[in-house]
């Protein structure tokens, strides 16, 4: 088992420009809380989304002193190639808000949040491997101090030194995800218009639904005002109460446990009103002692 040095204690600064200090007991406190069966903690490339492939992945964590070390298994060839070129010098890592490791970031270009730490060193064979295996010299190494063993004490010539193969992995998994990146944005795109069909619909549904209302509203007033319960000139009003009332999701409920809307209360309480006489004859030549053609009749529905 081949460890890397990851972390180690001082002042930092992090990518987000804040201050942070790693000491001896946070360190210990990742050792601590690292657990693969809860939380698998990807090997990537930089710190990237939440969508982007594992290169990797941690098999444990220890402290040794100040410094804070990680080994790793099932690194492809091919990222073990770019590393061997140099492409790939440094490593951070990703410190989530539970105070756990969240994943190792190779680095290009970038330098890292804390520096001064070992290169990174991989090896195919185990810490069991024969003093004849760890003696062989290694094909590949850097003036960073990155090493890198693609050969086992069991495999062939051809298996460790065949880097074009290694190329075409590479190549093939960058396909690939170009691939998955098409296909994505196929299934957002199809999204998208669903979306879209589905808010005219919904759209036309409710127009429908609105005029459905209105015109309901307008067929209750209607008996209201033929059963003498509500005067024409109310109607403005009245529609526009009722229509407030019914965007409501509010409801009344009875003692005896019924409920209905705030609308329909509404209309319940005009339906309940007593019939005006404003609409019918207050007097009759007989009742007024007059002659016929100085009777007096007032409409008050209708206005002046």
């Amino acid at each position: 088992m081949s460890w890397i040095e990851i972390a180690r204690t001082g002042r930092w600064t992090a990518m987000n420009g804040a201050s942070v200090d790693i000491t001896p007991e946070k360190l210990d406190g990742l050792v601590a809380t690292f657990d693969e069966a809860e939380r698998r903690v990807p090997l990537v490339f930089g710190h990237p989304a939440l969508d982007t492939p594992a290169f990797g992945w941690v098999e444990r964590l220890k402290r040794e002193g100040a410094t804070l070390l990680a080994s790793l298994k099932e690194v492809p060839g091919a990222v073990k190639d770019l590393v061997a070129a140099g492409h790939y010098r440094n490593v951070s890592i990703k410190i989530g808000p539970d105070g756990k490791l969240w994943h190792i970031g190779l680095l290009g270009a970038v330098q890292p949040a804390i520096p001064g730490l070992a290169g990174v060193h991989f090896r195919a064979f185990s810490e069991s491997s024969s003093v004849e295996a760890l003696m062989r010299p290694q094909p590949f190494s850097t003036d960073a101090g990155l090493t890198i063993e693609f050969a086992g004490p069991n495999s062939s010539k051809e298996e460790t030194m065949d880097i074009e193969m290694l190329k075409k992995e590479l190549e093939a998994l960058k396909a690939k995800i170009a691939e998955l990146e098409a296909l994505n944005k196929k299934l957002q795109d199809e999204l998208a218009a669903a979306q879209g069909e589905a808010g005219k619909q919904a759209q036309a549904f409710a127009a429908y639904k609105g005029a459905i209302e209105a015109n309901g509203r307008e067929e209750r007033f209607a008996k209201l005002v033929s059963a003498g319960k509500c005067l024409p000139a109310e109607k403005g009003l009245i529609l526009e109460l009722a229509a407030h009332s019914g965007a409501s999701d509010k409801s009344i409920e009875f003692a005896a446990g019924g409920k209905i809307s705030l609308e329909e209360a509404y209309w319940k309480s005009l339906e309940e009103r007593q019939p005006n006489s404003l609409g019918q004859e207050f007097a009759t030549p007989e009742r007024a002692g007059v002659g016929e053609d100085r009777g007096v009749r007032v409409d008050l529905s209708r206005k002046v």
